[in-house]
This record gives C-alpha cells, structure tokens and sequence, in this order.
C-alpha cells in the first residue's frame, strides 16, 4: 500500500542538508522500486529545498514509519516534522513527467 511522507524542514535545514545529501540519495535508491514519486518541495519554482514528498509501497503503516525512521535527513535533523499519511493515486500521472518511449 501507498504512503505519502510529508516532511517540512527544520530552521538549521540549510545548513545540514548538503552534508546529509549523498547518504539521503543512496537510502532513497534502496527502496527505487517502491517508489510512485519523490522529490523536493520548494520555497519557489527552482528554489531551496524546504522539505520532501514521498510516495512509497511499504506493506503497512508500521513498515512506512520504521524506513523513514533511519531516513538521513530525518536522524540528522534536517526535518522538523514529518506527517506519514496512507494515500490512494487514482489517476495516472502524466503532468510534470517526462513522456515515455
């Protein structure tokens, strides 16, 4: 089943995020194939990260909250907050993707 990770910043973000960045990268590879998307969310278009969306397939909630438990960004204090919903996509996802070959 689908969980969505809602994950705000904490005020210090700027400053631990970039060391934080290739361990955070390499965590979210292990589990690629689980996931519907991810990404940054933006203060603007094209701007500083202020915190992540995820979608990944976990088998339960109590397995969605033990990965983003050892999240990098999460132990190193990069999130202020974290919100791990249940979630439904029901539409195919087609704006902001590039087209498929």
């Amino acid at each position: 089943m689908l969980f969505a990770f809602y994950c705000l910043d904490g005020a210090d973000a700027p400053n631990i995020r970039p060391q934080w960045y290739a361990q955070h990268k390499a965590y979210i590879a292990e589990v690629a194939g689980q996931i519907a998307f991810a990404g940054p969310l933006l203060v603007a278009p094209g701007g500083a990260p202020k915190g992540s969306l995820l979608v990944l397939d976990f088998p339960d909630l109590s397995a969605a909250r033990d990965w983003i438990a050892t999240e990098p960004f999460n132990r190193a204090g990069v999130y202020a907050s974290i919100q791990v919903e249940h979630f439904a996509n029901y539409w195919t996802q087609k704006a902001g993707f590039p087209p498929q070959a």
